[in-house]
This record gives C-alpha cells, sequence and structure tokens, in this order.
C-alpha cells in the first residue's frame, strides 16, 4: 500500500496493485458478468466451499472428488481462461486434487475472500460510469488509533462511500457513507445501524440504480 486518500476526519492508505494483479482483476470482472450463472457456482459452490477448497499462501488446493461433474466442467473452464492469459502461474494435477498457483498473495484473496468478487465488478462497473469520480479496491482506514479494512472507496463530489462485502463496517466516518454491499442476506449477519444496504446486480444498469438509490437515501436524511 503507497497511496493516500485524505479526509477531514479520516485517512485512507489504499492498495496499489501490479500490471499483473490489475489484469487478474480485469479478468474476474469480465468471467463475473459475461458469465454470471457459472461464475456463482464457481466463486460460491467451489471455490467458497472449505470441504473442496483449501488456501494457503498463494496455493489455493481443490479436491475433485467433493464436486460433480458440471462442477468439475466449470471450475476447468473458468481456470483455464485464467491461465491461458498468463493470469495464474501454474496449474498441477496431483491424484484427485487441483493445486493452482497464484502470482500474488492479492490475486489468491480475490478468491478466498468472501464476496470480494462483487467489490471488483462494482469497482469497474462505477467507474466506467463515472470517469470524474476517484473509485479505489481495497484499503485501510486509519481514524485516530483505529484501523479498519474496506474493500472498495468512492469518492464522488465531495462524497465518499466506504463500500465492504466481506464484512460490515464497524465504526461510522463522518462526511461518508458507509455501504455493506450484498447478494444474498445472511440471517446470521448483524448490520450497523449507520450502515446502508447495496444490492448487488450481474446487470450493470440495475446495480447503477441501486447505487444511486443510496446516493437519494442519503440526500434525504440530509433534508
Amino acid at each position: 500500500m503507497m497511496n493516500y486518500l485524505i479526509s477531514q476526519s479520516f485517512n485512507i492508505n489504499y492498495y496499489d496493485y501490479s500490471i499483473i494483479e490489475e489484469q487478474f482483476i480485469k479478468k474476474t470482472y469480465e468471467l463475473g458478468t459475461t458469465y454470471p450463472f457459472k461464475w456463482y457456482e464457481f466463486i460460491n459452490k467451489i471455490i467458497g466451499n472449505r470441504e473442496v477448497t483449501y488456501f494457503k499462501d498463494t496455493t489455493m488446493i481443490i479436491n475433485l472428488l467433493n464436486l460433480d461433474l458440471p462442477q468439475v466442467k466449470i471450475l476447468f473452464e473458468i481456470l483455464k481462461n485464467y491461465l491461458k492469459n498468463n493470469l495464474l502461474k501454474k496449474i498441477l494435477y496431483k491424484r484427485e486434487y487441483i493445486i493452482v498457483h497464484f502470482h500474488t498473495i492479492k490475486t489468491k484473496e480475490i478468491f478466498e475472500k468472501k464476496n470480494l468478487w462483487m467489490a471488483v465488478c462494482c469497482y469497474y462497473m462505477l467507474k466506467d460510469e463515472n470517469s470524474e469520480a476517484e473509485i479505489f479496491l481495497r484499503g485501510v482506514i486509519q481514524k485516530e488509533n483505529t484501523k479498519e479494512l474496506v474493500d472498495l472507496v468512492v469518492s464522488d463530489n465531495n462524497k465518499i462511500y466506504l463500500i465492504n462485502v466481506t464484512t460490515p463496517l464497524k465504526n461510522d466516518y463522518d462526511d461518508s457513507e458507509v455501504v455493506y454491499l450484498y447478494y444474498e442476506k445472511s440471517r446470521n449477519l448483524k448490520i450497523p445501524s449507520h450502515t446502508k444496504l447495496l444490492h448487488f446486480s450481474f446487470d450493470r444498469n440495475q446495480l447503477l440504480n441501486n447505487f444511486e438509490h443510496i446516493k437519494v437515501l442519503e440526500h434525504i436524511s440530509q433534508e
């Protein structure tokens, strides 16, 4: 992390990505939005299933015995798409296991961190819509003596939107809107009262409409 976004009440130290990391992130967006049904199966039922997939350092290990044939086909199709673009270091086959080697920790985290792929898709959808806004993927919020991870930051018209997908932000921040991006609501997830909810959609126009709704609610609350 090398760059800073400075607000009146807090600072954000946001991630700096290498070329290979940026390409990996872009490919994730392309696959997620082009093949939403396959991507959802891949990221939630295969990669997100801890009985199937194990992560360590820059490695992902997948047990093929715990997958059915359609899932295996989806797994190979998506991984090969990354590999043919040199966005994975290598893929090894050992008996019933597939061992995937990533180039960096940051690229591995796109698969490992729950729902982080949604922040990636939202990042590109919002960025393509508003070229004047400052939009950053992942960082650390620093406020006095506290630090908190944030998945997506949007600075637009002197307003900062702090968007998380992994877990809701615990703290409230002056001059900003704290947002939780979700695809499916979890009954066990506790949403702080200061948090606004943003429903994710694979459809770009629908997501942008949902984000505009957040802005409208924020405007009404100020009146």
